[in-house]
């Protein structure tokens, strides 16, 4: 009993240690949209990765990013490449993309979408939540 005790304490504790960076995320997040500036960037190209474990498949392991330029106020051009993969359809060159970017550092840029901004920040709080919710059911729970 004991001994399910502490792994619940331990899951507890996992799941507020993540949830620390998640609001810390989430404060960045709002102050990059507060100071952000809107812009359309167009794929230009499809960034491949392979991951490194090997599969039979030569497709398995693969994850395609897109890669947008986009034109800052100042007539400069930039670069982005998209945080998270996506199924290779779904990208297609030439499209166009919304984006936000630092007018004072136009280097730093984000995919305006849900997961673009948030997916970080949403990721580590329900990762988070899950181990607070699986250690406080181990240690509520009467053995």
């Amino acid at each position: 009993m004991g001994a399910l005790r502490g792994l619940g304490i331990i899951f507890v504790v996992i799941g507020a240690v993540l949830l620390l960076p998640a609001v810390i995320d989430a404060v960045y997040a709002v102050a990059f949209i507060a100071r952000a500036q809107p812009v359309i960037g167009q794929v230009v190209e499809v960034d491949v990765t392979q991951s490194q474990i090997p599969f039979t498949d030569p497709e398995s392991g693969r994850r395609y990013y897109a890669v947008l330029e986009y034109t800052d106020a100042d007539g400069d051009t930039h670069r982005h490449r998209s945080a998270g993969a996506e199924r290779r359809d779904s990208i297609s060159v030439g499209e166009e993309r919304k984006l936000l970017y630092l007018p004072n550092n136009p280097e730093v840029a984000r995919t305006q979408s849900l997961m673009g901004i948030w997916g970080r920040g949403i990721v580590l709080a329900g990762t988070g939540l899950i181990f607070l919710a699986a250690g406080a059911a181990v240690i509520g729970r009467r053995l």
